[in-house]
């Protein structure tokens, strides 16, 4: 399933020793309470760095809600997250919204209401 996940970001993690972090990670950005949603998260034991990757726009989500914090047993975990600069994924100007394409349809519509006069 991993060519489905095609929107990455990079997950830049404050300082921890949290044993099973990569599976607080799921959890958290999994969850409504990090505007995510089902993703794949990549992280090795002890790195200061994860990558998520989603297969929907819940990226604009996650980055909209800017710095996240994580309850832990020891405190809160402070995360950072950004887009991740990968040309095997989707970059996040290539997510399509439903206005997307309004300016345009708009310029097309008007353009031909003007040919008729």
């Amino acid at each position: 399933m991993a060519g489905a996940y095609s929107y990455a970001l990079l997950v830049e993690l404050g300082e921890n020793n949290t044993a099973k972090l990569k599976n607080k990670l799921v959890k958290y950005f999994q969850s409504k309470k990090s505007g995510g949603g089902e993703c794949e998260v990549e992280y090795e034991n002890g790195s200061r760095t994860a990558t998520l990757s989603y297969c929907s726009l819940n990226v604009k989500n996650v980055l909209a809600r800017g710095a996240h914090q994580i309850s832990l047993d020891k405190g809160v975990l402070k995360v950072t997250v950004r887009l991740l600069k990968d040309e095997s994924k989707t970059s996040f100007s290539d997510v399509e919204t439903p206005f997307s394409n309004m300016k345009s349809v708009h310029n097309t519509m008007f353009s031909g209401l003007w040919a008729l006069f």
